[in-house]
Order: C-alpha cells, then sequence, then structure tokens
C-alpha cells in the first residue's frame, strides 16, 4: 500500500490556510487546460504531501477498533465477515440469506 496524503487534516484551519497560500503562490497559468490541468494537479499533490504529511503507507490492523471486544462478539463479527465476503463473491442467493441472517442476529 502506498502512502497517502492526510487531507483529513485540511479540517485544522492553520494547515489549511497554509496550504492554499502555498498552492496560490505555486499555480501557474497555462493556456491549454490539460497542460494546466497536469502541472497544476502536481503542484497540490506535491504541496499537500509537505503541509500535511502522509501516512506510513502500511495498512491498518484489521479489526483495529475491536480489540476490547469478548470473545463471543469478536467471534460474530468474524462469522459475519466472513459470509458477507462469501455472499459477494458468490452471488447466490442462498449464500446472500445467510449474510443476511448473520447480520440480524449481530445487530440484536
Amino acid at each position: 500500500m502506498d502512502p497517502k496524503i492526510k487531507w483529513w487534516k485540511l479540517k485544522e484551519v492553520k494547515l489549511r490556510v497554509l496550504f492554499k497560500e502555498r498552492v496560490l503562490e505555486a499555480v501557474r497559468l497555462h493556456e491549454d487546460v490539460q497542460e494546466w490541468w497536469t502541472e497544476n494537479s502536481k503542484v497540490i499533490l506535491r504541496i499537500g504531501g509537505e503541509v500535511l504529511g502522509k501516512t506510513s503507507g502500511r495498512r491498518a490492523p484489521n479489526d483495529k477498533e475491536s480489540w476490547w471486544w469478548n470473545d463471543e462478539v469478536q467471534e460474530r463479527v468474524k462469522t459475519k465477515k466472513e459470509a458477507k465476503k462469501k455472499a459477494d463473491l458468490s452471488g447466490q442467493e442462498q449464500d446472500k440469506e445467510n449474510y443476511r441472517q448473520r447480520k440480524k442476529h449481530e445487530e440484536q
């Protein structure tokens, strides 16, 4: 997985202002629209990486927010996810119904 720019940091006012200022300084006008888009998109991505930073590129851990759940809940979630995956891959009505039942059981 490639590192991603942390665009969500634009919610912070200081970073948003800095990003905007740097982009406006670096953006250039071109007569050709395609050339304008190509060049300025590179500028925006470069400045975004510099100002906002990038992720490590490593994948988020599986079920990163479920570590505190007890074993029974973790097992239910796991079986529901497996049923969902099987239903999506097979497309069979029986697998879809199995997933619906597990999902309904989990919500109770």
